[in-house]
């Protein structure tokens, strides 16, 4: 049996017909833009592994996003993001829908430090001794976040697919760790 892995992603927009428009995503219809994250996702994705979604899953019907978001494989921890309305109210009716919604996590493992959030800030715990800021809700535009263990896991900007813990720490090699000011 594969051992349980952690993924990160954010963004997927799913049902939300004007993403492919305004992130420029390579898709024509919503509907190949959803089964595309989906087939990405759960190519990736085994039904035992763990999900942190940051923010910003679905933008369309009730009935649509809860078809959707179960269609994919793992156990999806939420983290809020300013476009989640459809899935909070989503976790009310179906509680087994996410394993988790939050906010902010932190999350540990193998020694390192991975700060979770919808939105990038500037500062974030043990930044100074080389924990990760990992985010969404950019879209891309992270101009700022160059030089520091600082990642935007959006799915546009990763093939549409989630990242392992790995990848993101691969990804990240070589960055600074941020300094005290």
């Amino acid at each position: 049996m594969a051992p349980i892995m952690i993924y990160i992603t954010a963004d997927t927009h799913l049902g939300h017909s004007n993403i492919i428009k305004y992130d420029e995503r390579p898709f024509d219809t919503t509907q190949e833009h959803d089964e595309a994250i989906v087939r990405r996702w759960n190519r990736k994705v085994n039904p035992q592994d763990t999900v942190y979604h940051l923010g910003d899953i679905a933008l369309c019907s009730l009935p649509r996003a809860a078809e959707l978001i179960y269609s994919l494989n793992g156990h999806i921890v939420l983290l809020l993001g300013n476009h989640d309305k459809t899935a909070q109210a989503l976790a009310k009716r179906h509680p087994d829908l996410f394993k988790d919604v939050q906010r902010y996590v932190e999350l540990k493992d193998n020694g390192d430090l991975f700060c979770l959030f919808h939105y990038p800030i500037h500062e974030w715990n043990k930044c100074h001794y080389g924990a990760y800021m990992l985010h969404g809700h950019t879209h891309g535009n992270d101009s700022y976040s160059t030089k520091y263990r600082i990642l935007n896991v959006g799915t546009n900007l990763h093939n549409y697919t989630p990242l392992s813990l790995d990848e993101i720490r691969e990804q990240l090699k070589g960055r600074k760790i941020r300094s005290h000011h």
